[in-house]
């Protein structure tokens, strides 16, 4: 991955870390599936890990080229879509035709919300945040002063 300058949006310097979260998460949940379930749960949410992954990094790319180059946003556009569709059939493939857990791919699915979660509690903007709102005093008029 080549090195972005200073001045990019964090949008654009973000993903590293989240991918690096996301990677976490997602050997914790798969290993979490393997111990309450089986081998073939855990097939599944390492199914449903990389699914993410992978549209993750499809998602973060489409971003960037549209953010960079605005010339082909239907063309662009059309690639997004049809990464969906794929992930729809690989879906299907896996649960009906070879009997893949639906509740290990659901497992693998659900790192994404977790690595979410966990990277935007560890954003330095949300740490910022938290602490001047502890710094504040809020004001509170008493009830019934008669003031709406």
């Amino acid at each position: 991955m080549t090195e972005l300058p200073v001045e990019t949006p964090v949008v654009l310097r973000a993903p590293r870390r989240l991918y690096l979260i996301l990677l976490a998460v997602s050997t914790v949940l798969i290993g979490l599936a393997y111990a309450l379930g089986d081998l073939d749960m855990a097939k599944g949410a390492l199914l449903g890990s990389v699914l993410v992954g992978m549209n993750l990094m499809g998602t973060v790319a489409f971003i960037r080229m549209v953010l960079r180059d605005r010339r082909y946003k239907a063309l662009l556009f059309a690639s997004f879509i049809s990464k969906f569709g794929l992930t729809m059939v690989v879906l299907y493939i896996a649960i009906l035709r070879l009997d893949m857990s639906a509740l290990g791919i659901l497992i693998g699915l659900s790192s994404m919300l977790l690595a979410s979660l966990i990277y935007a509690a560890l954003r330095p903007e949300a740490r910022e945040g938290s602490q001047k709102l502890k710094g504040e005093k809020l004001e509170r008029q008493p009830h019934g002063t008669g003031s709406p």
